[in-house]
């Protein structure tokens, strides 16, 4: 290597060095860019009472089935239902249902909702989502001093258009 090429080698690795430290830099900045689990030594400590809710649960037998209304997307208010049954499959009626929804790329930022009755088990409620994609939903069911909780993961569609029917089929 020609000996004036030295000295702009050694500048260039050193700028790379800068460049590569001010992005990191910027990045682990970002308020946005990690959360923590709120109040999670408070969790740790309730560990008991968290696996003896899992027993409930499971001795309850109840079932919790999230989806976002169509038309639901990023930037939009958009509904999420739940359709909660009981052990035999029934709709279960006259329950309070909540739900903490978490999305990864915004886990410093969770939606609470409180679910009205739609009827026939299915409960919902209208938030600003802004994001589609994969959330977390931490459900807390309520009827009659009981309580059920679920942690399920649903996706939001992307804000769009509705999608349009296909060619229809011609028979001959």
């Amino acid at each position: 290597m020609n000996g004036r090429l030295w000295p702009l080698a050694l500048a260039l690795v050193l700028a790379l060095f800068v460049v590569a430290n001010a992005l990191l830099w910027i990045v682990a900045a970002d308020p946005n860019g990690s959360a923590v689990e709120p109040d999670y030594y408070r969790k740790a400590l309730a560990w008991d009472r968290v696996q003896a809710q899992q027993r409930v649960n499971a001795g309850l037998g109840w079932t919790v089935q999230p989806r976002f209304a169509p038309g639901a997307g990023a930037g939009t208010s958009s509904v999420l239902e739940a359709t909660v049954v009981d052990a035999q499959g029934r709709p279960l009626e006259g329950a309070q249902v909540s739900v903490t929804a978490i999305h990864n790329a915004l886990a410093g930022h969770p939606i609470a909702l409180t679910l009205a009755p739609s009827g026939r088990g299915v409960y919902a409620g209208r938030a600003e989502f802004p994001r589609a994609g994969l959330w977390e939903l931490r459900f807390r069911v309520t009827q009659g001093g009981r309580s059920f909780t679920a942690d399920l993961r649903a996706d939001a569609p992307a804000a769009g258009p509705a999608p349009r029917p296909g060619p229809k089929a011609i028979r001959s």
